[in-house]
């Protein structure tokens, strides 16, 4: 890559930048990012990580994909199935 030309302000923020994202490269690795999920799924998976962490919700939305066959499915079952899923 070039060098910057610092004279120029928006060329200083962008080497600023680029240096903080190598060290964050460095410090934490490549973020890895789960599959792109339907509106639907991003709201329930959204919901269901509001009071735990990341894990404990894709445990739960699986196990809900797995024992309801639609989301309407989740939505007319009986609300202690749908809490022993989760």
């Amino acid at each position: 890559m070039a060098a910057a030309d610092l004279s120029n302000p928006r060329a200083e923020l962008l080497a600023r930048a680029l240096a903080v994202h190598r060290r964050l490269l460095e410090v934490y690795g490549r973020p890895e990012w789960r599959q792109p999920l339907s509106a639907l799924d991003e709201l329930v998976s959204t919901i269901l990580s509001q009071n735990t962490n990341d894990r404990n919700r894709d445990d739960a939305f699986q196990t809900l994909k797995a024992r309801f066959s639609t989301w309407e499915a989740v939505r007319d079952a009986d609300p202690q199935q749908v809490i022993a899923a989760i």
